[in-house]
């Protein structure tokens, strides 16, 4: 091995475990602030960071290492009980921890300005346990402007103690008709950003007579992480680091199993051999041949299972995820949310891991965001003043399910109706169910916020949780109750790398249909198919389903009509019918991409090798939907 692949390889290691590292600070960050200060979690956070440095300059990250040392050092005070924990002390780390995954991400962009905000929010922090962030409103009394305090001078006295924002109310200056000039109307509110502790701010308001009035609104709620500036023009964009990476860890116990597995197989392969070594072909040596090949389909059915396991990672990877998007929405608005994990252990394919990381983060947003109400409203309605959050996962079957719930005020039935008549989604007589409701909040370009935020607004968002979600093989369902709360769930497949497949035979070749999107199998009434333009659809129970003629969409000579069948089957729009000529075996099978191999093709979601070696593709039901569109 050369020494440059070598190198590579190294730094591919360091980049994975800087992630690690990086979540786990994240993490043990988070934990701080839910409850006192617990040595073990900051003992873990200053490893974590004090790893970053040490593989850091190893590699030559000098950049990377000098910013993990100032904050290693403040987490040493910390350590050393030198510091106390703070909600700003918090709010600079997590900021200090997102530089990190931007320099790791893209070492050849300095982010010296980021840098630089970075070392000045570290040296301001205070150890003082009653320093916090201010903002106070300083206004004179009503009436003549007397002789009081000068506000300049104030200004310039609270200078001294840091960063400070100064806004004039002018709320209460009237017309110039009834405008007084020997009256006082503006009010000053003061934002203290910076950690002040409070004797130091009531040795500046000593002075203050009482023809000033002085009223402390609220301690300024820190932000959800200070934001980073924008990187300078001309730098090189930062590597997306979520992208899917090109190894794994694998545990031993699960390479033991794997090389048992390979051990069965060589065993079985050895007596197979001496069977084909005895000469004539007996009874007895048939039926050693039928037990070797019984064997062997046990054995490969278990190392299939064994390499399924390799490529399964725990929903942790992405669960640790969520605690910094709750944290971070929940600052921004204002509310107060316990987020509960359980079934982290559960393990998924990796591909499906990371395809599932955005869809979940953008329900836990919304789940905040729409879902549970601010500490006022809970308080009104009879609840903690706290939002209790809880995702889960669970197996049944061959199938995994997570659960998104909130005890919130749930489904604003009424406001998701008006809405979607607005935008012209249902008709302005439509009455709907609940559950076609619940529905609604799928449709592309609907939202129920009354104001475009960071957060929401746009009508951007749920709809593509459900296409994402469908694209990897899964559904989503939602149940909700008026003042209780709201709770999605999700269904995904084990892995996307084998599924479970009905075979068919259109014209003389042999398709396969997901048999999850399978809905029934009927043998088609020719009276109940009807032309609809220049579609077709059958009426079936009373509704008419669109029909997509399989051999002459696939170009396949047309078989005897009375014998085909009709393959009724789920997509994103409805049901559609899928006429073949004959139905096989259900069988699983290995899905080989197009899109890698060949090139994305509509209504062909891969294809698979038989057991007779000849090539299957497999049909994608909701690419054959696009473009068949029936009436009723």
């Amino acid at each position: 091995m050369s020494d440059q692949s070598l190198q590579e390889r190294l730094k591919d290691s360091f980049l994975e475990d800087a992630k690690e590292n990086l979540s786990s600070a994240e993490t043990q960050l988070l934990a701080l602030t839910q409850g006192a200060r617990d040595p073990e979690v900051v003992g873990a956070l200053f490893r974590a960071i004090h790893s970053i440095k040490g593989s850091a300059g190893s590699f030559g990250f000098h950049v990377v290492t000098e910013t993990a040392h100032g904050m290693e050092t403040c987490l040493d005070e910390l350590r050393s009980d030198r510091r106390q924990v703070t909600p700003r002390l918090i709010e600079v780390m997590l900021t200090g921890v997102d530089l990190l995954k931007r320099l790791i991400e893209s070492p050849e962009a300095p982010l010296d300005a980021q840098r630089t905000q970075l070392v000045a929010a570290l040296a301001s922090l205070d150890a003082t346990p009653d320093a916090e962030p201010w903002e106070l409103r300083f206004s004179p009394p009503d009436g003549l402007l007397t002789a009081g305090p000068d506000p300049l001078k104030l200004f310039a006295a609270l200078r001294e103690l840091g960063p400070m924002v100064v806004t004039a109310d002018v709320s209460k200056v009237p017309l110039l008709g009834a405008f007084d000039p020997f009256h006082a109307y503006v009010s000053w509110v003061i934002t203290l950003p910076g950690e002040v502790p409070k004797q130091k701010l009531e040795d500046v308001f000593d002075w203050v007579d009482g023809g000033w009035s002085l009223q402390r609104l609220a301690p300024v709620a820190p932000s959800a992480s200070a934001p980073l500036a924008a990187t300078p023009a001309g730098a090189p964009a930062p590597t997306p680091h979520d992208q899917p990476a090109a190894s794994i860890r694998v545990p031993v116990d699960k390479l033991d199993q794997l090389m048992n597995m390979v051990g069965e197989l060589v065993i079985t392969q050895s007596m197979l051999g001496e069977v084909d070594s005895t000469g004539q072909l007996t009874p007895q040596r048939i039926a050693q041949i039928s037990e070797g090949l019984s064997q062997l389909a046990r054995n490969t059915r278990s190392l299939q299972e064994s390499v399924m396991r390799l490529r399964s990672q725990p929903l942790s990877v992405v669960f640790s995820r969520l605690p910094r998007t709750v944290h971070d929405v929940a600052q921004q608005l204002g509310k107060k949310v316990d987020l509960r994990v359980t079934g982290d252990s559960t393990e998924l394919d990796k591909t499906v891991l990371e395809k599932l990381g955005d869809p979940l983060v953008h329900l836990v947003r919304n789940c905040v965001d729409h879902g549970l109400e601010t500490p006022e409203d809970r308080l009104k309605a009879g609840k903690p003043k706290t939002g209790v959050l809880t995702v889960s996962s669970y197996g049944r079957g061959k199938d995994i399910y997570i659960e998104v719930q909130d005890d919130g005020r749930g489904l604003d039935e009424a406001r998701i109706v008006a809405k979607a008549k607005e935008a012209g989604l249902v008709a302005a007589d439509a009455e709907l169910s609940r559950a076609a409701i619940a529905q609604l909040i799928f449709a592309p370009g609907l939202s129920t916020a009354k104001a475009v935020t960071d957060v929401s607004g746009r009508g951007v968002g749920m709809d593509v949780v459900q296409k994402n979600v469908r694209l990897l093989g899964g559904d989503i369902t939602i149940t909700s109750t008026p003042g209780q709360g709201t709770r999605f769930t999700l269904r995904l497949p084990l892995s996307l790398a084998i599924m479970e497949g009905q075979l068919v035979r259109v014209g003389r070749r042999l398709y396969v249909i997901p048999l999850l999107s399978i809905v029934e199998s009927i043998q088609p009434d020719w009276t109940l198919l009807q032309a609809c333009g220049h579609d077709r659809g059958y009426r079936m129970r009373g509704e008419l389903i669109p029909v997509v003629d399989l051999p002459t969409s696939l170009g396949a000579p047309p078989g005897d009509r009375n014998a085909c069948l009709m393959v009724v089957v789920e997509t994103d729009r409805g049901r559609i019918g899928l006429l073949v000529d004959e139905l096989l075996s259900q069988q699983q099978v290995v899905v080989k991409s197009l899109e890698t191999n060949y090139g994305a093709v509509t209504g062909l979601a891969g294809a698979t090798i038989l057991g007779d070696g000849s090539v299957s593709l497999i049909l994608e039901p909701n690419g054959l939907h696009q473009g068949v569109q029936v009436a009723a």
